[in-house]
Parts: structure tokens; sequence; C-alpha cells
């Protein structure tokens, strides 16, 4: 068993413009998962970690220029967690919708918006992959889950955490 001497705090969001979603195409050049597609975020800096939401409205402004008062009913929905590599990674993931369509050029990748009925159709991380499944299976409900991803496979086990 290989001990883990480092936690990695990230955070990521799906935003909805009518029925699109913003994805961002990773770049060749990242070092993790080039060239799949996910939605926008990115590491939860050392002074975030009491306010996870506003990292990750920090980071959606980064990589499109989309600010705060653009972005509706903003929810934490999914905590994943994993070891990968000795990390310990933790992903807190957000849904919320926008109503703007214009958005920034980014060096982490291409942006585009994609029609929800193709979302599945776009070569994902595998794990942002399983947790859409599952988000679009339990969409209506108000609750957090918690994924726990199983070493060396893209699935997870879901556990409702907060709420009904």
């Amino acid at each position: 068993m290989q001990e883990m001497n480092k936690i990695r705090t990230m955070n990521l969001a799906f935003l909805f413009h009518d029925d699109d979603v913003l994805m961002i195409h990773r770049g060749a050049h990242k070092q993790i998962w080039p060239n799949k597609w996910s939605g926008v975020g990115g590491h939860v800096e050392a002074h975030e970690h009491d306010d996870l939401r506003s990292s990750v409205l920090r980071e959606i402004q980064e990589e499109t220029g989309l600010s705060a008062d653009a972005i509706d009913d903003l929810l934490l929905r999914y905590i994943m967690i994993r070891e990968r590599d000795g990390e310990l990674r933790q992903l807190y993931v957000y849904f919320g919708k926008t109503r703007v369509r214009e958005v920034n050029e980014t060096e982490e990748g291409e942006l585009r918006w994609v029609s929800r009925s193709d979302w599945l159709n776009l070569d994902l991380i595998p794990t942002n992959r399983k947790m859409l499944e599952h988000y679009l299976a339990h969409q209506e409900e108000t609750c957090v889950f918690l994924g726990i991803n199983m070493e060396d496979r893209d699935d997870a086990q879901w556990i409702r955490l907060i709420g009904k």
C-alpha cells in the first residue's frame, strides 16, 4: 500500500446556457488528461479552502472571462475522492447556469458550447463521464453526492452525502 503524503484539492464547473453546456477540450500540452473534454476548473489555492465556491468562481473567471454576476444557481453537486500517484485527490464539482454565451479564449484548451444531447459523445475524462452519467440520471435531486473512485478503475461508488 502506497503512503499518501499529499492532498490535491481541485474544483470543476459545468455551466448551462439553455440546453448547452460549456466544455473545454484540454490542450495537448496539458500534463493531466491532454486532449480530453471536461468542465472548467482547476486547483484550489491554499488560502481558498475555507471558501470553495469562491475558488471555483475564480477558476471560471480565469478560464472563461465569466464573472460571478453572470452565473446563477451555482451549486455543489459532487465531491469525488480518489488516490492517484500517492496523492489523495479531492474534486468539488459545481453545476450552474449563465445568461452569457460569450467567453474568452484560454491557454488551457478550446472552450465550446455543447448541446446536452451531445455531452456524452465527447471524449471525456473517464471519471467525469461516470459522474455526468450519474448526474443525468439524478439531476432533479437536490443533494450532494460523494463519489469514491476505485483504484485503477474509471468507475465510482456513489453515496448521497447531503440533502434528500
